[in-house]
């Protein structure tokens, strides 16, 4: 009867292809690809007139949503995606950003505004 017995070399070998394996599967990641389900950012949004003057109070929408926050604001739990950061206050003008919500990441929304023209009408819920 043959018995296959194995030496050292042959050991030292199998050692050596395993740990290979094993550093190509951690350089090259083997990860699973993720989806964005489920991945949440932050986003910290602000308002500024033109002299550079933060405006507080104003209400906060995330695409067309209105939030509760109001500016300056950090929202929390924004689903990784592009969305339109959207502000409105008393007085003037409407303004709005498009951001890129990163997973575990701050996003700055800093939006700068002017004053309304005397006289302007502004419709906030007008309709298509």
């Amino acid at each position: 009867m043959l018995r296959l017995i194995p030496n050292r070399g042959s050991r030292t070998l199998a050692f050596i292809l395993c740990t290979l394996i094993c550093v190509c599967i951690w350089i090259f990641g083997c990860e699973v690809e993720k989806s964005d389900q489920g991945l949440t950012g932050s986003v910290y949004v602000s308002l500024f007139d033109a002299s550079g003057n933060e405006l507080t109070g104003a209400i906060i929408k995330i695409d067309n949503t209105q939030r509760a926050e109001r500016t300056p604001a950090l929202i929390t739990d924004v689903t990784v995606d592009s969305h339109t950061v959207s502000v409105s206050k008393i007085g003037y003008l409407d303004t709005s950003i498009v951001v890129a919500v990163e997973y575990r990441d701050t996003t700055a929304a800093s939006l700068e505004t002017v004053l309304a023209p005397f006289g302007a009408i502004i419709l906030d819920n007008a309709p298509p």
